[in-house]
């Protein structure tokens, strides 16, 4: 065997197994989407029907009078968008300071900012929920805001602090000869230069507020203020679970994430592949 054909039977056999993977990980999401689509009866079939008999769109009409799914959506929609919005704003500032100017205690800031990262989130539930109660914010899109804000900010802070390291001086420089002063340069030149690592960021934030439950399921309260996640989980009950319309809330749920990647996923590949060689 010649060593060109070896080599492709190497490439074969890899993409085989990635394949493989692929359709491994795929699978659940794709049962999920049949299931949708199925009648109670279906879903519960003995032996399994693979393809939905009969293919129904019931369950996408019932999941919509049911239950308030519009404003599980609309919150946390909100929450997200709001949140993810000030995370890369104020993070985006504080690692344009940290990286170009010479700050006392940088080096200590930044390692604060780090150790936030390493405590669970959950220790801090009890001194959240004390804190929203003492400020009138419990129950309330505001106390998951700022939630989401605490923990996205300094994510973003080191995230965009390694962007903006790899991005040439010299243009701040040539930006102030023409007239503008430190924070138009940050506006005009290196904040679009650093459009790959704000989309990297926003991808992470925004998944992180949209997939969070033990916050928004202990510090709000009414369905009125609760998010996608809690309306999900309501729908398994102590005796009961829901399959077609839990499967049919769960592929709506993920349409915004999907959505939402597809428009910056130009961005975040070369966003991660810079941090990747800079790494």
């Amino acid at each position: 065997m010649s060593k060109k054909t070896s080599n492709r039977a190497q490439e074969g056999l890899v993409y085989s197994l990635l394949i493989l993977m692929a359709l491994f990980s795929l699978a659940p999401i794709l049962w999920a989407v049949l299931t949708s689509f199925r009648t109670l009866t279906d879903t519960f079939a003995r032996p399994i029907n693979w393809l939905p008999k009969p293919f129904t769109f019931e369950n996408y009409r019932l999941i919509w009078t049911r239950y308030p799914l519009g404003v599980y959506l609309q919150n946390s929609l909100i929450i997200a968008v709001v949140s993810v919005g000030a995370s890369l704003l104020l993070g985006s500032l504080a690692a344009y300071g940290v990286s170009r100017y010479r700050i006392w205690g940088k080096r200590h800031f930044l390692t604060f900012v780090l150790l936030t990262q390493m405590f669970p989130y959950v220790t801090l539930l009890l001194p959240y929920f004390r804190v929203f109660t003492v400020l009138g914010l419990l129950d309330s899109k505001w106390a998951l805001i700022l939630t989401h804000l605490s923990f996205g900010l300094p994510f973003c802070i080191w995230m965009m602090k390694s962007f903006i390291d790899g991005i040439p001086t010299d243009l701040d420089d040539a930006a102030k000869v023409d007239g503008c002063n430190a924070l138009q340069a940050f506006w005009a030149v290196v904040l679009p230069a650093a459009k790959p690592g704000l989309a990297a960021t926003a991808v992470y934030a925004f998944l992180t507020s949209w997939n969070d439950y033990v916050f928004a399921l202990n510090l709000t309260s009414s369905n009125s203020q609760r998010t996608v996640t809690v309306g999900l989980a309501s729908l398994i009950g102590a005796y009961h679970v829901d399959w077609n319309g839990l499967m049919t809330m769960a592929v709506i749920v993920s349409i915004p994430s999907i959505i939402g990647f597809s428009f910056v996923q130009r961005y975040l590949v070369k966003g991660l592949t810079a941090g990747a060689v800079k790494g």
